[in-house]
């Protein structure tokens, strides 16, 4: 059977801001220091689009929850 492993290709930009919001999710790291880090505001914080997501559809609500 194959591996089921693949692989993605990140800056170290955005290998940082996933770090900081898998923390969040892992309860290690506070919403708002989350916020900070990521230099986001409160009213912000909903607008977020994942990196590459040009297809016009909304997925803020990946970013969202995690920095709830």
């Amino acid at each position: 059977m194959a591996d089921a492993r693949e692989r993605i290709t990140m800056t170290t930009g955005e290998l940082d801001r996933f770090k900081v919001i898998q923390d969040v999710a892992d309860g290690r790291l506070k919403p708002w220091r989350a916020a900070e880090r990521l230099a986001l505001t409160t009213a912000g914080q909903g607008q977020q689009q994942p990196a590459g997501c040009n297809d016009g559809q909304s997925r803020t609500g990946d970013y969202s929850r995690a920095l709830r």
